[in-house]
This record gives structure tokens, C-alpha cells and sequence, in this order.
């Protein structure tokens, strides 16, 4: 996005109103490669230029201005969700199931995201092994891209007995079935910018436990539980929580889902975009 802020902006003439997105968290400026450091860089040399700068995290918007980007153009809208699309269905949760070989009372504990280190999926294994060395009863779903045994991050953290009960599924398009195939959704990420599947699993009424970055405090307010990132020990107590009250699981998620619908719908944020390009003329 960065890249393409750099070329609007010189390929908009003065007289044309310019709108700038950033959906990108700055929490580790550092491990960005060496073109995005660049790139960002750039954009806050002339971030005076754009009538608006947009964002989708409050977090991010003042990294941004942190940073040095010009603060008076800028402005948050978040992103929304489609709850018609993202919502519990116990059909596909069977039918998953019964593909993966879970009974349909285990409880099973999801991450959804692709393999990269700001996801922090060493975090993640650390704290679901340990509930899966004392929980027998307990299954691992996880999906996105790399997410399986042919990579060897997986192939040997994953071993032995409990490897049946870790289901890696790689990419998948329909995310709704496997978040409805979940009781738990756990993420891990060390860094966020706007948290995307945090607000797609709250939308499908799982009970959600996240690390603290970015806006996902912001996101999952009081309807989840939050930890600090990089700390298998909190995440793992949270899994735990969830995992010893299932009331408290229903609970959670029916108030997440309600969340979601009433401060972060899909017809909202069409809505905030509208009125900012109407508001240029």
C-alpha cells in the first residue's frame, strides 16, 4: 500500500483530491524488509501532500504519527464485517469435523493465519501442546498459508502421539466452516495492525482469546479475553479458561457476535467511506 500511495501521488495532479489507505501496523518497524522501510519512509516525507490519510487501526494511525507522518489529514475508519457470511453454522461444523475425524463434543482450539513470524505460531504450539499433553480430549485446528507438515517449522514441533490431534489444513477459502468447526480461537499474533480474522471468528460467536497488539483490545473489548503477546503461558491459561467453562464459552461468543454487529458492520464502513468522498465536494 505504500508503493501504491507513492504513485498516486505522483500521478495526481494538485487539483485532484487525494486519499491515502494504510492498513499496516508499525510494531516491528525494525523487521520490515529494507524496500517497505523505504517505502514508508517516503510516504512520510510527503505525508503532508494527500487530502486524507486513512487508516484502519487507531494503533496504527498514531505509530504513523509517531513516526512523523503529518497528523491533522489523518483519519480512522475500521474495517467491517459481513455477519450474514461470517456466522456459526452447525452444518459445516459437522461436516468439517467429520472430514477431520473429531467427535462432535471434542473441544477444539483454532488459529487462523498465514505462516509468517508476526503470527507467532511458535507462541501458539507452545501453549496448545501443553493443554494437549493433559486434554486428550482436545483438537488443534489451524489454517493458512504454510500451515502444514510439509513445512518443517510443523513437521518438528508436532510429534508423536499428539500429531493426530493437530489437523494443519494449509490455505482455505472457507473460513466460516472452519471457524464454525472451532470452540476456541486463539491468535497469537505478535503484530496487527487491524485484527481481520479476530473480528470474522467474533462474528461466528467463537469464544476468542488474542495478544494485545495492535487493535485487537480495541476489537474484542469485553467479549473475549486478551493477553500479552509472546507469552505462551498467559495464552495457554486462556485457552484453559475457556476450555474449563463452556457457559462461559457461549457466553463469550454470543456477546462478540452482538459486538461485531453493532459497532463493526460491513454496511457501516461503506458508509464511512461515502460520506468522506462526499465531503470533498
Amino acid at each position: 500500500m505504500y508503493h501504491g500511495n507513492l504513485a498516486a501521488s505522483f500521478a495526481c495532479p494538485s487539483s485532484v483530491r487525494l486519499v491515502w489507505n494504510v492498513r499496516h501496523g508499525l510494531e516491528d518497524f525494525a523487521g520490515e524488509k529494507r524496500t517497505t522501510q523505504l517505502a514508508i519512509q517516503a510516504n512520510r516525507m510527503i505525508s503532508a501532500r494527500p487530502d486524507r490519510v486513512l487508516f484502519n487501526a487507531e494503533i496504527a494511525r498514531r505509530q504513523h504519527i509517531k513516526l512523523g507522518f503529518t497528523e491533522e489529514n489523518t483519519q480512522v475508519i475500521p474495517n467491517g464485517f459481513d455477519t450474514e457470511l461470517f456466522r456459526f453454522d452447525p452444518y459445516q461444523r459437522a461436516q468439517l469435523r467429520q472430514q477431520l475425524g473429531i467427535s462432535a463434543t471434542a473441544p477444539v482450539i483454532g488459529h487462523l493465519g498465514r505462516f509468517h513470524p508476526v503470527k507467532d505460531h511458535d507462541t501458539f504450539l507452545k501453549a496448545s501442546l501443553r493443554v494437549l499433553a493433559d486434554r486428550s480430549d482436545v483438537h488443534l485446528v489451524l489454517a493458512g498459508y504454510g500451515v502444514s507438515y510439509e513445512t518443517p517449522f510443523f513437521n518438528e514441533r508436532i510429534l508423536g502421539a499428539l500429531r493426530p490431534r493437530v489437523h494443519l489444513l494449509e490455505d482455505r477459502r472457507d473460513v466460516s466452516a472452519v471457524l464454525s468447526a472451532m470452540d476456541i480461537f486463539a491468535q497469537s499474533s505478535r503484530v496487527e495492525g487491524f485484527p481481520n480474522v479476530l473480528g470474522e471468528a467474533m462474528s461466528t460467536e467463537r469464544a476468542c482469546v488474542a495478544t494485545d497488539v495492535g487493535d485487537s483490545a480495541f476489537v474484542l473489548a469485553d467479549a473475549g479475553l486478551i493477553v500479552p503477546p509472546e507469552d505462551s503461558a498467559a495464552l495457554e491459561a486462556g485457552m484453559r479458561k475457556f476450555l474449563s467453562d463452556p457457559e462461559l464459552r457461549i457466553k463469550s461468543g454470543t456477546q462478540a457476535r452482538k459486538r461485531v454487529k453493532t459497532d463493526f458492520p460491513l454496511d457501516g464502513t461503506a458508509q464511512a467511506y461515502i460520506n468522506l468522498y462526499r465531503s470533498f465536494f
